[in-house]
């Protein structure tokens, strides 16, 4: 089984939400929040953290201390499903399978400079983003979801993922992709290894 929860944050109207859970975190969170600079920031960061604990861990918060992180950063907690977080703008992600690693990458659509991204595209990406703009975060979310699945973060050159329609070959280990639908300004895929993605589940977490 594939879940993947969803919330949203809306600005400063979730003040006292902020400072209760933000209360629950252990002084190295507290530090990771705190030194992010927007506000907004804070807050969806703080609320993919929300949904891991309450959703994941069954809403004990002692499991904060058990985070571990993979050689390029991606966090892990013995004893639970494996899991992965995003987040943009004002909506957090979070998505658990009990079966395979799993990437997720979930982007605000919103007007760019796509000469600004000439060098995670190759050229026949490029050339696709140039007809149609939007293109651009279908490949985005896609390659960042599959890096995310690997374990590997950034560190390998976005131009040489190349993603088809559902599926993609890194470094020899192939992954399958799917779309998600949240809403229609967002754009999500997801990534797992091993077989085709048939099913996900997909939960709206109202805050309270």
């Amino acid at each position: 089984m594939i879940h993947l929860y969803y919330s949203l944050m809306k600005g400063s109207e979730q003040s006292e939400w902020f400072d209760y859970y933000y209360s629950k975190l252990n002084a190295h969170y507290k530090n990771k929040i705190k030194s992010l600079l927007r506000w907004q920031d804070r807050q969806v960061s703080l609320l993919a953290i929300f949904l891991l604990i309450e959703k994941v861990c069954n809403g004990d918060w002692t499991y904060l201390n058990h985070i571990q992180y993979n050689t390029f950063g991606k966090p892990f907690i013995k004893g639970i499903p494996f899991f992965n977080i995003s987040h943009t703008q004002d909506l957090a992600v979070v998505l658990t399978s009990e079966s395979a690693e799993i990437g997720i990458d979930v982007e605000l659509i919103q007007n760019i400079d796509i000469s600004e991204f000439r060098n995670v595209l190759n050229e026949e990406e490029y050339k696709n983003v140039e007809s149609d703009a939007l293109l651009f975060f279908d490949y985005w979310t896609k390659k960042e979801a599959v890096l995310k699945a690997k374990g590997v973060g950034m560190t390998i050159d976005l131009a040489k993922v190349n993603v088809t329609r559902d599926s993609c070959i890194v470094e020899g280990v192939e992954f399958f992709m799917k779309n998600v639908y949240i809403r229609k300004e967002y754009c999500c895929w997801i990534a797992q290894q091993l077989k085709q993605i048939q099913y996900i589940k997909v939960e709206e977490i109202f805050l309270r």
